[in-house]
């Protein structure tokens, strides 16, 4: 079975970066189009305000888009562990059964968001000065709400599918469409924030759209078949596994909202639209440690399910070496051209203040980079392990426990700089977390020197 499933092939080092290179290219791509879409555009021919109002919405975007993370990346995981198992074809009726499920919730919640619209834009902190614009952008997307979900599950799939470059391609035709009619809508119509919002919602579709027609043929290893009918089990084990997904999102979003009050509290909304901009950089670069993670976890869900012990400790250590090698590339790449990116959304010569504000973030916010690869690979290494527990321990920590206390804490003692230095910190505690949990669990998942013990469960 091995050899008709190409995620069940031996990889070598280079072999392995090859494979998931796609997936991390494709992360970057996306996050990239998605800066310049919210971030370059907005900013530049909208206006500030307007950036800040998009960065009002996106916690409870965050949240949402949650249960799109959990289903897709939990979903992927116990597909590509049944995979290993020889069961292939009951992992192509999960999948479809998948992608119906996510639809009909994802429906339910944009008509409840949409009924409740302008008392939950209150909620996430929206001033008179930012409200107009809150509520245009958020009556546009939260109606294309189910496709989006739709969109991280369709890319999820493409590694177990054995097509990661696939990835790649749904990235940039969704990135492009994104950018030309944020081009034709904001900078040639001037529909500002609307044009921003349509743009967005235009680039799921063309996401999407690729989905269907790839899952649609059947020469894939993953394609559409008809529905499993024991999906409440299905269900329950991907929402188990998927959990820390959930939970990072979830917690983005909390943490994005505690922020953007702290930063209108010590400097106004001028501090929501410099956080915004730090957090665009953070998001493009971090992407890079989220593709690698969504491309290796279908190898070691496989590797798991087909109790495969030495190749799953040969995975494990090539791709945290080649996150640490990543990771201090980055942090060396952002100080060298940290001007220049800032200069990507903010005018110096127009917002002196602003970009003096998002220069002074640039000292600090990198160091975070250094310690944000490992820990967003070990949470994602335990939903492929089928270890719902480890990874939503590891993603609770590092988002609620970690994120929330130094954005709390620290600009109390140290003012904006407390701002900047919260996520660097966070994700050193983060890096020793995850160090231990990797740890103890050594010879449970079979990456150990003895044990295999958890590998017989399930």
């Amino acid at each position: 079975m091995e050899k008709q499933v190409k995620i069940g092939r031996e990889f070598s080092f280079g072999g392995l970066i090859k494979y998931i290179l796609p997936t991390m290219l494709t992360a970057m791509c996306l996050s990239i189009f998605k800066t310049i879409d919210d971030g370059l555009f907005v900013s530049q021919f909208v206006g500030k305000n307007a950036l800040s109002s998009i960065n009002i919405i996106f916690p409870l975007g965050a949240v949402v888009g949650g249960i799109g993370m959990m289903f897709a990346a939990g979903g992927s995981a116990v597909c590509a562990k049944k995979m290993g198992e020889g069961r292939v074809d009951e992992a192509r009726h999960d999948f479809t059964a998948l992608l119906l499920i996510a639809l009909v919730l994802s429906t339910i919640v944009a008509v409840i968001l949409n009924i409740f619209m302008d008392p939950i834009l209150r909620l996430l902190g929206a001033t008179e000065l930012l409200m107009e614009d809150c509520r245009t952008y958020a009556r546009i997307t939260w109606l294309a709400l189910p496709i989006q979900t739709l969109c991280p599950i369709v890319d999820f799939f493409y590694p177990a599918a054995g097509k990661p470059i696939m990835g790649m391609v749904s990235a940039f035709a969704s990135g492009i469409t994104n950018v030309v009619f944020d081009y034709i809508l904001i900078v040639r119509m001037g529909w500002g924030v609307e044009g921003a919002a349509l743009s967005t919602v235009l680039g799921c579709i063309a996401t999407v759209s690729i989905g269907i027609i790839f899952y649609s043929g059947k020469k894939h290893d993953v394609h559409f078949a008809a529905p499993t009918k024991k999906w409440t089990h299905f269900l329950a084990r991907v929402c188990r596994t998927g959990v820390a997904q959930f939970v990072d999102s979830i917690t983005m979003g909390v943490i994005n909202f505690i922020a953007n009050l702290v930063m209108l509290d010590l400097v106004g909304e001028d501090g929501i639209a410099a956080y915004s901009i730090i957090g665009y950089l953070q998001y493009m670069l971090i992407s890079a440690f989220l593709g690698i993670t969504d491309g290796v976890s279908p190898i070691i869900s496989y590797c798991f399910g087909s109790k495969n012990k030495e190749r799953l400790k040969r995975t494990l250590k090539r791709i945290y070496s080649f996150v640490f090698m990543l990771s201090g590339t980055i942090v060396l790449l952002c100080y060298i051209f940290s001007s220049p990116l800032v200069s990507i959304y903010v005018n110096e010569a127009r917002e002196p203040e602003l970009f003096r504000m998002v220069m002074e973030g640039m000292v600090f916010a990198p160091l975070g980079f250094l310690f944000a690869g490992a820990g967003c690979l070990t949470a994602g290494v335990f939903s492929a392990l089928s270890s719902g527990k480890f990874s939503a321990i590891m993603s609770f920590c590092r988002n609620i426990i970690f994120n929330s206390a130094t954005i709390i804490i620290l600009p109390q003692l140290f003012g904006l700089t407390g701002v900047w230095i919260a996520s660097p910190i966070s994700e050193f505690l983060s890096l020793l977390l995850a160090a231990y949990i990797l740890f103890i669990n050594r010879d449970n998942y079979g990456y150990g020197s003895s044990g295999i013990a958890r590998m017989m469960e399930n």
